[in-house]
């Protein structure tokens, strides 16, 4: 108990930073819910430090700090690690994430039904971005999708989601990877599903049918660094 005052002291001296304070805070809390030898969890200045650290390099935002720790209250029997705590955070971006993508999927099939027509290409259609479109490759491409059966629809949509997530996982994990590396697995981030390659001359077709058209498909989703800024489809048929 010593220890736990020790820290809500120090958490509340101005020179603590805030990320700093709202870990001490939380872990206090959470040493009170998971006791050890009818204890609070004992806690150490150190702890707290390598936790904030894990924080902030992970560039968690306060509010998902206080998200994190509240799920962690509710799920966790045994103290976790920062590992633990950051993985809770991480879930619920990739709940997010395939949220979005179900909405660009149905953003897709809105563009064929309104604008797609493999003899003629669309003046007015918004123009498809590259992680959408390549999400379409990985599905079989506009052709395939506009065409397939509803059973044959629902395997596209699910190797679309696929590849469209691929994408932002690859985003995320950039500085993980070597200078270049990044580039080329974005590349071949759709190539991978036999489908396409099957379907590669038809490919061919559909991308000359978007490249001079104006951007399409990307909505404000989850966070991802280095989410695109297009509008989507929705407001493009507004104006």
């Amino acid at each position: 108990m010593q220890r736990t005052s020790e820290l809500e002291t120090i958490s509340s001296q101005p020179a603590f930073s805030q990320t700093k304070k709202l870990v001490a805070q939380h872990l206090i809390r959470l040493a009170e819910l998971i006791r050890k030898d009818g204890a609070p969890y004992p806690l150490t200045a150190q702890l707290v430090d390598i936790w904030t650290d894990v924080f902030q390099r992970a560039n968690v935002e306060p509010v998902q700090i206080r998200a994190a720790f509240q799920k962690a209250e509710e799920v966790c029997k045994f103290w976790p690690s920062p590992a633990d705590v950051l993985e809770l955070i991480a879930k619920a971006g990739r709940n997010a994430a395939e949220a979005e993508a179900g909405r660009k999927w149905q953003q897709v099939l809105d563009y064929i039904r309104i604008h797609y027509n493999p003899d003629i290409a669309s003046k007015n259609a918004p123009r498809i971005t590259e992680r959408t479109h390549r999400a379409i490759s990985a599905a079989g491409g506009l052709a395939h999708i506009a065409d397939c059966g509803l059973e044959s629809r629902q395997w596209a949509r699910k190797r679309f989601i696929e590849a469209y997530l691929r994408w932002a996982e690859l985003q995320q994990d950039e500085y993980l990877l070597p200078p270049g590396e990044v580039g080329d697995l974005l590349a071949e981030c759709a190539a991978s599903k036999s489908v396409e390659r099957l379907l590669e001359t038809s490919k061919t077709t559909e991308s000359a049918h978007v490249t001079n058209q104006p951007e399409i498909l990307t909505s404000k989703a989850i966070p991802c660094p280095h989410s695109d800024k297009e509008a989507d489809l929705e407001s493009a048929e507004r104006e």
